[in-house]
């Protein structure tokens, strides 16, 4: 079977159990009242379920083991245990909230497998500060925190219908083409596969949601899109048949999660200068803060998926320049976004004070 043809019917697999399986689910979370209760934070008003994130792993891992390309994959043992670390504690979370720090915990156990095992990680800085090769333990860290940090990034920004589900689209199917450009037909199978689960999710999480992916789902996009943007660094060092010169992959990866990667960044320097813990719930998000101004759940997505397509098009149009200016040029962007967005929150913060006056 040629390759373009096993990951179309991974794909098309993957689709069609997640589709299948969502309304069982979303019976099952009914009987047993496993919902997700809204609250001052939340925008819907009814109680849903949040164990979509069920439906996106098990497709997932039906449709990639299934794929006969990665038969003889042997990262793939790997990535799945890391994969079932994070699954085991996302649902508990989901059911029964779990502590910020146990979550924590899971996440760097499942990427020290990753790394040490699967040996997934950024073996060098590709001329970032024009650094190139660097010593196997800083590997090591650059490497967690750059996966512990992705990660939760998606995670964060899982708060309104669609956002989640939509962003991971958008990084999955960027990525998985990458993959099959430079004919790494394993990480191709693996993100057309989650784009699959993803999009049949994403029918389901519509407004008004009928269900929500929760933590289980999440953390396995957030962990996936990491191993995603890692691989994507590491082999277009090593691939001479690719479009993209590859001292600018590390800008392509940035640009690419440039709204999660801002919007953590953002969320985090308000809670540390107030002094709160940075695992604080608040109402500080992109998308909190697009839904406040009026915005509903789909045009805020809309808008979100917007500015991290057009980031990606700016690096990708100026690949040729040096990766410090890229990636200086989309740290230039993120600051425009996050001043942007805080206008819009000053903005709404006054008008809410006036009317009520």
């Amino acid at each position: 079977m040629k390759p373009l043809t096993s990951i179309i019917i991974s794909f098309l697999l993957s689709f069609l159990i997640c589709y299948i399986m969502i309304p069982s689910i979303i019976k099952i979370a009914k009987l047993k009242h496993l919902f997700d209760e809204p609250d001052g934070r939340k925008k819907h008003k009814s109680s849903i379920p949040t164990l979509g994130g069920i439906a996106i792993f098990a497709s997932f891992l039906l449709s990639t083991n299934l794929n006969p390309i990665n038969i003889s994959f042997f990262n793939q043992q790997y990535i799945f245990s890391s994969l079932a670390i994070l699954f085991f504690i996302g649902i508990e979370d989901d059911i029964l909230n779990t502590r910020a720090r146990k979550k924590l915990v899971a996440q760097i156990i499942s990427s020290l497998i990753l790394i040490f095992f699967a040996d997934i990680r950024l073996s060098s800085l590709h001329g970032v500060f024009n650094i190139y090769e660097i010593p196997y333990s800083i590997s090591v860290i650059i490497t967690l925190i750059t996966i512990i940090g992705i990660t939760n990034a998606l995670n964060l920004i899982d708060g309104i219908d669609t956002l989640a589900a939509s962003i991971g689209i958008f990084s999955t199917l960027t990525f998985g083409s990458f993959f099959l450009i430079i004919k790494s037909y394993h990480y191709s199978t693996f993100a057309f596969s989650l784009l699959g689960s993803l999009l049949a999710f994403l029918y389901y999480n519509r407004t008004p949601a009928r269900i929500f992916m929760g933590d289980t789902g999440s953390l396995i996009l957030g962990m996936m899109t990491s191993i995603f943007s890692i691989k994507a660094i590491e082999l277009s060092a090593i691939n001479t048949e690719i479009q993209v010169n590859f001292l600018s992959s590390p800008a392509i990866v940035i640009s690419i999660l440039i709204v999660p990667i801002a919007d953590t960044l953002r969320v985090l320097i308000i809670r540390l200068t107030k002094g709160v813990s940075p695992f604080s719930p608040d109402r500080n998000h992109f998308h909190h803060i697009l839904t406040d101004c009026g915005l509903s759940h789909h045009q805020s997505t809309a808008l979100l998926v917007t500015i991290s397509a057009i980031s990606l098009l700016m690096t990708y149009y100026f690949q040729d320049t040096s990766v410090n200016i890229l990636i200086t040029l989309n740290i230039l962007y993120i600051a425009l976004l996050t001043r942007f967005f805080s206008k819009i929150k000053k903005k709404g913060v006054h008008r809410k004070a006036s009317s009520a006056l």
